[in-house]
């Protein structure tokens, strides 16, 4: 999976101008960077040659079938005369884009515009859930499965939750398809996953016969992160804890994509 995104962004620097810079910005997102006066058409044009580009099939490591990657394209410009705009603004920009670009489909970009700050509310939610994370607003309750024939519960089901300053409690529809877009899911749903493993321990520790399982849901793109077996197994053997019991649920949604 590294090999293929190296590989795009290679393709990618490729037709950009000589002496642009690139930096891996988040775990499947680059960032490019043009140092010279384009207009929005030209930003258009280069934008659609990187997607004309790198949409190309490549193979996956040595010997294995090609597959032709799919991209989404944010891109904004700014005036190095404009002493007003910031880089928190250019960033901004770039993710607005970014966000309704996701929206609109792949392998396709957006150039951003102020109209885009007008219009679509979804990127205000997007900045209020990375405020979210880093103030650690986001918690798990525990839903129990119970056998009905019996009467006992046999599972207990880790559900994501985020406690939100202004409008309470909110279930994860709220707000799980934002994260999935912003990449940070692979990250908070480790985390979420992490919490879970410590609950567990806990319940283990005061329940030794019980035979309870613990179960949390994976979406598409947690599946799609090359380092989530490692990851999951790194968290598991940190506490211990024995992996008869341990529930992952993929909603059948995700067979679908």
């Amino acid at each position: 999976y590294a090999w293929a995104l190296a590989s795009i962004r290679e393709k990618v620097a490729s037709v950009l101008p000589k002496g642009s810079k690139v930096c891996l910005y988040e775990y499947d997102t680059y960032a490019f960077l043009i140092e010279r006066e384009l207009s929005r058409i030209e930003l258009s044009d280069y934008a659609a040659l990187c997607i004309s580009k790198a949409h190309v099939p490549v193979s996956c490591g040595k010997g294995k079938k090609k597959e032709a990657p799919d991209l989404v394209i944010g891109a904004a410009s700014y005036d190095v005369n404009d002493v007003d705009i910031t880089v928190e603004d250019l960033l901004r920009n770039v993710e607005v884009a970014l966000a309704v670009s996701g929206r609109t489909g792949l392998n396709d970009f957006v150039v951003f515009g102020q109209e885009l700050l007008e219009s679509h509310s979804d990127y205000h939610y997007y900045r209020e859930l990375k405020d979210a994370i880093n103030a650690n607003e986001f918690t798990l309750c525990f839903q129990p499965v119970c056998n009905l024939f019996e009467g006992d519960t046999i599972a207990y089901e880790a559900m994501f939750r985020w406690n939100h300053s202004e409008f309470g409690v909110l279930r994860p529809e709220k707000f799980i398809h934002v994260i999935e877009r912003s990449c940070d899911i692979n990250w908070v749903g480790l985390w979420a996953y992490e919490q879970m493993i410590i609950e567990c321990k806990k319940f283990r520790r005061l329940h030794p016969n019980s035979k309870v399982a613990f179960s949390i849901n994976l979406t598409v793109r947690q599946l799609s992160d090359a380092k989530i077996c490692d990851e999951i197994y790194r968290i598991t053997t940190k506490y211990d804890v024995p992996v008869k019991g341990i529930c992952f649920e993929v909603g059948e949604s995700a067979v679908l994509e």
